[in-house]
């Protein structure tokens, strides 16, 4: 494994607290899985047989309704895991999990991930962690949905994707992913034509900038605001 990809197993959730020789024997069955492209590293009932940890890019997890429409769940961004219910038994995954462009990961077995678990604790408890703080963050989306009007669920969303892929720039923070105003209908639970005249409205008040699926923020403050309070994202400065 690379020294920079192996820093940034390091630091990632599911293996706080390892040590070198830890982290030396979990990265012996770790298997690179690279996109050149956009692509898909498994679909919504493909068989969950790997867990995955990005290393590099942005991944989109979502999801299709019996319907056919779509849910925009969350953004994955460098560190993170994913296809975690690979690792618990579970036949088919239950959403998707798509890049737009380049993106790494490292993944493991479901029979090598079980072992590593029962060999060091710790990652059974980070484990259970992550899976905690996604609940949270479902009950706090669900409630958002139930209470709030969607003005603050878009700024909130907004800020939120901007402290996770932000990069700060002279002029604002820009959301360093490809976000198209779909995207941002379906994690806010709220229409196309709803975000897209919030957006307008915001550009026109000098607040974003929106084009050509990218967006920045020039007046984080303005939306925070908006959102009701919700913290300043301190993103990367960028090159």
């Amino acid at each position: 494994m690379k020294p920079c990809c192996f820093s940034l197993l390091k630091a990632a959730p599911l293996f706080k607290g390892l040590s070198e020789t830890e982290l030396q024997d979990v990265s012996a069955c770790a298997k690179e899985s690279r996109l050149l492209r956009a692509g898909h590293y498994f679909r919504q009932n493909d068989a969950a047989r790997r867990v995955f940890v990005l290393t590099h890019g942005h991944v989109k997890i979502t999801q299709l309704s019996t319907e056919g429409t779509q849910v925009f769940f969350r953004v994955i961004g460098p560190g993170e895991i994913f296809g975690i219910i690979g690792g618990f038994g579970e036949n088919s995954y239950p959403v998707s999990a798509y890049s737009e462009g380049p993106a790494t990961a490292w993944s493991w077995d479901t029979k090598c991930l079980l072992s590593l678990m029962e060999k060091y604790p710790k990652i059974a408890l980070n484990v259970i962690q992550i899976l905690s703080r996604r609940i949270q963050e479902m009950q706090d989306r669900f409630r958002d949905l139930a209470t709030q009007r969607v003005e603050r669920r878009v700024a909130t969303a907004l800020l939120r994707l901007a402290a996770k892929s932000g990069t700060r720039e002279a002029d604002g923070i820009l959301i360093n992913m490809k976000l198209s105003r779909q995207d941002l209908a379906e994690m806010t639970g709220t229409t196309l034509f709803t975000v897209s005249r919030l957006l307008k409205t915001w550009q026109t008040g000098g607040l974003i900038v929106s084009a050509r699926q990218r967006i920045k923020l020039t007046v984080p403050h303005a939306l925070a605001q908006i959102a009701d309070e919700i913290p300043i994202p301190t993103p990367r400065t960028g090159k």
